[in-house]
């Protein structure tokens, strides 16, 4: 059994979440404290398991933060060596229709692309507050060679909240169990 790698929802040295490593005798080193940046833009409160890609590195998402502000969430990835390095902040269309709080883990397809859902925002947000809408369902993609990502709206959930326990099963095939809902 090798090294494992993690995060919890509070706690580092800025109280707002850490990435770590845990060695087979207990060795814990913290990898990445958010809300390291100004205004938190690297994200809030990473609450859902870490996805190890194909690549080696660790991708995730935090419910809160980013370059929109304290509501909306990111999607990041992490080296192992601990650099982070933000792919994508949520609420970054007006009234949030891109989604916001993505509490959900992604999920990588055996293209390479990933998978993941918001629990709030989306094509039905009336409003401007995070709290509208029912959230979406969104791949993003991630370049090696750029190093940037690019993240696409699938669908955006009619009602409820769309919190999706399992995604895709191939690269054409995909399957969706909402948490509380939806069409």
């Amino acid at each position: 059994m090798g090294t494992s790698t993690g995060q919890r929802i509070f706690g580092g040295a800025n109280v707002y979440g850490t990435v770590f490593k845990i060695t087979p005798s207990g060795a814990l080193t913290t990898l990445y404290s958010f809300c390291s940046q100004t205004n938190c833009t690297d994200g809030q409160y990473p609450s859902v398991a870490l996805v190890q890609a194909i690549s080696g590195d660790f991708y995730g998402t935090t419910d809160n933060g980013g370059a929109n502000g304290y509501y909306g969430g990111t999607i990041f990835k992490i080296a192992r060596s601990g650099t982070l390095t933000t792919l994508y902040s949520f609420c970054s269309q007006t009234n949030c229709t891109d989604g916001s709080d993505p509490s959900a883990a992604l999920v990588q397809a055996t293209n390479g692309n990933f998978y993941g859902t918001t629990g709030y925002g989306g094509a039905s947000s009336s409003c401007v507050s995070f709290f509208c809408g029912y959230g979406t369902f969104f791949k993003i993609t991630s370049s090696k060679s750029s190093r940037r990502a690019s993240r696409s709206g699938l669908l955006s959930f009619a009602r409820r909240r769309g919190r999706v326990n399992q995604l895709p099963v191939s690269n054409t095939a995909t399957r969706k169990h909402t948490l509380s809902g939806g069409r």
